[in-house]
């Protein structure tokens, strides 16, 4: 929502003199040493890159300061320092957002609550914490091992509280029933050179692929 035949200061110009903001020169000013297109603001919006343009619509945003933002996958096409800086910027807005986007990791960092969407329809909603517990019933770790590692894999395949084993290059990543194995998984850790354990909780994307 953004025109490319003119220059950035005057998109922002008129965005500013339709909601009528008092002020405007001042406010504009402000916001674009913000967000870092001070000096990009006097040319031709065609000219801008992707992030350019991304950040322009954005100075708007806090231009026009509205309670409810509606945005359409706000970071389609950019690199990952520009996408860093929209995220970054859009939490600090204390707004409520309503987020549309196939990039999973956007959503991971700026989402409280999430709504997956399948051929139109809400599949599943809720929190993280709420998508997780629904659909990682067991526990992922990775397991930093140098030596003997096969010797490990081979008693882990044993015990039947363990569900999966991959071997990874510097240990091994198993999961397990639940949290109640732990002891019987670190008795039988306790007689290895363990390096590292991690508790791998299933990300955004893992959910999503789950869930369809």
């Amino acid at each position: 929502m953004i025109y490319y035949r003119i220059t950035g200061y005057a998109n922002l110009k008129f965005f500013c003199k339709v909601s009528d903001i008092k002020d405007y020169k001042n406010k504009i000013a402000q916001v674009a040493k913000e967000i870092g297109i001070e000096k990009w603001l006097n040319e031709y919006v065609e000219r801008y890159s992707t992030g350019m343009k991304s950040k322009l619509s954005l100075c708007r945003i806090l231009l026009l300061d509205p309670k409810i933002l509606f945005l359409d996958e706000p970071t389609l096409g950019l690199d990952v320092k520009t996408t860093n800086f929209i995220i970054e910027k859009l939490t600090d807005l204390n707004k409520t957002i309503f987020l549309t986007s196939h990039n999973m990791e956007v959503v991971d960092k700026l989402c409280s609550k999430i709504a997956f969407i399948n051929k139109g329809k809400i599949i599943k909603l809720g929190s993280k914490e709420e998508l997780r517990s629904l659909m990682q019933k067991g526990v992922k770790l990775f397991l930093g091992i140098g030596e003997n590692k096969s010797e490990l894999k081979n008693i882990l395949e044993q015990q039947e509280f363990v569900t999966n084993i991959i071997d990874e290059d510097n240990g091994l990543t198993i999961e397990i029933l639940n949290k109640d194995n732990y002891s019987k998984l670190f008795s039988i850790l306790g007689k290895y050179k363990i390096t590292k354990i991690q508790e791998i909780e299933l990300s955004i994307e893992d959910l999503f692929l789950k869930i369809l």
